[in-house]
């Protein structure tokens, strides 16, 4: 037996290379830290469209408007149809995609599961609900995308 307990002339058990876990380490933080900063954001706005915070808001805004303005404002929030069901579906939707983008790179910075990081990749890119995160998500999800399709970088993965 040798010392990783394989019989005599099995080889070893390949760690990741040094090499590949040096190339993710930077993108797959920033995945996560923009998978976190969306979640943040979303809970924010589950939060405040369930307790109808945003229309309290906008209700105020509307106060400062002459008369007139306010009427037009009114008839345009009701051709919309916002209600206060569709923002909290949104922000539900938009937590599931961020907890997939931060799981995928969890995924992407111990090199398992090449699929599922390079689907994060995907989905930081993506202006999902009125998500902010998409403008900075477009270029680490492309540098996270050339970084994972590396052949040095893919070969790691187990």
């Amino acid at each position: 037996m040798n010392p990783t307990g394989q019989p005599m002339g099995v080889p070893a058990p390949s760690a990741p290379s040094g090499a590949a876990k040096d190339a993710v380490n930077l993108p797959s933080l920033f995945i996560i830290i923009l998978g976190g900063l969306g979640a943040a954001l979303f809970l924010v706005g589950l939060v405040g469209d369930a307790s109808g915070g945003s229309m309290k808001m906008v209700e105020g805004l509307m106060s400062s408007l002459p008369p007139d303005q306010q009427e037009k404002f009114r008839e345009m929030l009701a051709a919309q149809g916002s209600s206060r069901g569709s923002g909290v579906f949104q922000s539900i939707v938009g937590l599931a995609f961020t907890g997939l983008v931060i799981f995928g790179g969890l995924q992407m910075r111990a090199l398992k599961n090449w699929p599922v990081a390079l689907a994060a990749c995907i989905v930081a890119m993506l202006p999902c609900g009125s998500n902010c995160c998409c403008c900075i998500g477009i270029p680490i999800g492309i540098w996270a995308i050339i970084t994972l399709t590396k052949p040095e970088v893919k070969s790691a993965f187990s």
